[in-house]
């Protein structure tokens, strides 16, 4: 008796479910999904094979809040989210919230439609010790990653690249964290640190780790981007880096070709960028697993097109030019983070 098939045809790693500021309207208006489902629809550029509804994908559904608010504050609002976002998820036939490795069971995947989601908080600013972080596992947190913007008690940030990069390292508090995250069998996720924060992490932390929403440096150098260092130790622990469609992170701005030729020079352009730095990651090492960790949901530039299925039908092409067989581009888009997954989560 063969396998059922597993009918994901993406899997993300880092999307905002909710916002802390304006979230609703700039999910619905600005990048054209909606809070419930997560789903692009309503973009002038759709076409109508963007019209074919896909029969399940997997989100990271990944929760902070604004900075606006003082740590105690924003701790309380950030439970309450994770809370509220789980009772409507269980509420809403034909999703489901992933906790477990059996959760992504073949069988039960295919079993309906749906979207399924693991939940994930961005930055540890919020929470006062290391016990907070059995509170959010309790919650059905599996994925931490515990810098964001600024740097925190825990440790150092990129900054963005908009700052100078910070020379903080993982603190004597960070390392404490990291010892709750490994008892409980969390998913550490690099994104946004400190190079030496990231470096000194991957040194104390043995449980997974993965960077969910970045670039590559040997693409477009920018702090928050992975170096090739850093990204081939991540893989060389059976990690993933997610790649983000930010523009401000992939290389030449897109914008600059508005004056090529075709129906949509800017969407072409984009779409090479991106694929570029998705093949420049896959290129480092033999055991590279590259995945989609896009942040739609933030307030990025994240077009509404991104993700349907006629423009993965594009970065299918676009990737097959690099000469990728068709089972590594699915791994790209959706096998190697649920491989992932599956070996990361508790059993």
């Amino acid at each position: 008796m063969t396998a059922p098939v597993v009918p994901v045809d993406l899997a993300d790693l880092h999307v905002h479910p909710a916002l802390p500021w304006a979230g609703t309207l700039w999910r619905r208006y600005v990048q054209g999904f909606r809070p419930a489902s997560l789903e692009t629809r309503g973009h002038p550029h759709r076409s109508p094979s963007d019209a074919a509804a896909p029969s399940l994908r997997v989100h990271g559904a990944v929760f902070y809040e604004t900075y606006l608010l003082r740590p105690e504050a924003a701790r309380r609002r950030l439970f309450r989210s994770l809370e509220s976002f789980r009772g409507r998820l269980e509420a809403r036939e034909g999703n489901r919230l992933i906790l477990a490795a059996a959760d992504l069971d073949p069988a039960r995947l295919a079993a309906g439609g749906g979207e399924a989601f693991f939940l994930a908080v961005e930055s540890m600013r919020f929470l006062r010790d290391p016990a907070d972080v059995g509170r959010l596992w309790d919650r059905g947190v599996r994925s931490l990653q515990p810098i964001h913007f600024l740097d925190t008690r825990w440790g150092g940030s990129s900054r963005e690249g908009m700052l100078p990069e910070s020379r903080t390292g993982l603190t004597g508090l960070g390392r404490e964290m990291l010892a709750e995250m490994a008892r409980l069998g969390l998913i550490l996720d690099l994104a946004h640190m400190s190079l030496k924060n990231a470096e000194e992490c991957l040194a104390a932390y043995p449980g997974p780790v993965m960077c969910s929403h970045a670039g590559f440096q040997g693409i477009k150098v920018n702090a928050r981007n992975v170096t090739a260092d850093l990204a081939r130790e991540i893989f060389r622990r059976r990690g993933l880096v997610g790649v983000t469609c930010w523009r401000h992170l992939l290389g030449q701005d897109p914008s600059r070709a508005k004056r090529e030729k075709g129906p949509d020079p800017l969407r072409a352009a984009w779409t090479r960028s991106y694929c570029a730095t998705v093949a420049a990651l896959a290129a480092l090492a033999p055991e590279a697993r590259v995945a989609v960790g896009s942040d739609r949901g933030a307030p990025i530039r994240a077009p509404a097109w991104f993700y349907t299925p006629a423009h993965l039908e594009e970065m299918t092409a676009c990737l097959a030019g690099y000469g990728w067989e068709p089972a590594r581009i699915r791994g790209f888009f959706r096998d190697h983070a649920l491989e992932f997954l599956t070996r990361s989560l508790p059993a």
